[in-house]
């Protein structure tokens, strides 16, 4: 399939963001705020920055993704939030408590969705597996395959 870029040339990436663990405790929270921040640092810092559009949705829900994926139509995902060693994304769910995401669920919503989504980035523990499975049916998608820290996982 070859890629053909919205019509303005933009490049759009689509941050999504969950964090149920946190309970508003900055002290146990994986500092997403902070990530969007370095992020947006950087891209500033960038010659051709008017070329990327960046949307964001927070405490996300399964049903947020799935809106935003087909809202915005991102050629990148970037997720940043937990993962487990059982091969899930932690979402949230209604409550705002923790909603894991098999990844067959997210092979399943990428194959469905994939448009023009070209990269994912799984900020995340343990989520190489779920990055595995998403390169099913998109071309490239980064996971981590053990645990880090915030310091590990900003872009520097």
């Amino acid at each position: 399939m070859t890629h053909l870029p919205e019509p303005s040339g933009k490049v759009k990436v689509l941050f999504v963001a969950a964090d149920p663990f946190s309970e508003g405790k900055r002290s146990k929270s994986l500092l997403l705020d902070e990530e969007m921040r370095e992020i947006t640092q950087k891209v500033l810092a960038t010659t051709h920055r008017e070329l990327l559009t960046f949307q964001q949705i927070w405490a996300t829900r399964p049903n947020d993704l799935l809106q935003a994926l087909n809202q915005h139509k991102p050629d990148i995902v970037h997720f940043s939030g937990h993962g487990s060693n059982a091969g899930e994304l932690i979402l949230l769910d209604k409550s705002g408590n923790a909603h894991p995401v098999s990844e067959t669920a997210l092979e399943a919503l990428f194959s469905t969705l994939k448009g023009n989504i070209r990269v994912v980035v799984l900020n995340a523990c343990f989520s190489e597996v779920q990055a595995k499975a998403i390169t099913k049916v998109i071309d490239c998608a980064i996971g981590m395959n053990g645990s880090g820290s915030f310091e590990d996982a900003v872009i520097k």
